[in-house]
């Protein structure tokens, strides 16, 4: 399976080149992939095998949904979530639909999800960080990789924050952007 975009928005600097995205029994790390290409009469290695990856870093050869797995087990406890988010929206009478994680590592986050509006008018994403200080600094880096699209906006609540695009912008998607803030302010 070859996922065109989905590659490149796994790791920070990656190439815009698309990537494949193995689905089957491969093997999981580059040296078990090189280890099972070897000749049978090939010496075995006497190179140490590599060390764990830290907490937080990506393996390149980590699948999207093996990233996802991971993001979603390492959600910090942080208020609010991005479950109390959307359930705020869903009390203040916003109907939102296709709520999914998505990948949380490009913008440094803990865990990711996004949902749109029943409308298509705006879409969105609620980011969990691991504190106050990650979120800001996570609110930055997000700025600063979408600065392309004029239509998105980010607020920060405490360690999570939530980031709107209008996809159609009129004074109804306008209103009813405010009125995500504006519960997202108060949770």
């Amino acid at each position: 399976m070859v996922a065109s975009s989905l590659g490149a928005a796994c790791d920070k600097g990656a190439s815009s080149e698309p990537q494949a995205v193995r689905t089957d029994a491969a093997p999981a790390t580059a040296s078990a992939a090189v280890a099972a290409s070897a000749p049978a009469s090939a010496a075995p290695s006497t190179a140490p095998p590599p060390s764990p990856l830290p907490s937080g870093s990506s393996d390149p050869m980590m699948s999207i949904f093996d990233r996802l797995k991971r993001e979603q087990a390492s959600r910090a406890k942080v208020a609010p979530t991005a479950d109390d988010v959307f359930a705020a929206f869903a009390k203040a009478g916003v109907k939102l639909k296709e709520q999914k994680q998505h990948l949380a590592a490009p913008i440094d986050a803990l865990y990711c999800a996004g949902a749109k509006t029943e409308d298509d008018s705006l879409a969105m994403s609620v980011c969990e960080y691991r504190d106050v200080a990650a979120g800001t600094a996570g609110m930055e880096t997000s700025k600063k990789t979408f600065a392309a699209v004029t239509t998105r906006t980010i607020w920060r609540n405490k360690a999570t924050t939530l980031a709107i695009i209008q996809t159609t912008k009129t004074p109804a998607s306008d209103a009813t952007e405010k009125k995500l803030a504006d519960t997202f302010a108060k949770l």
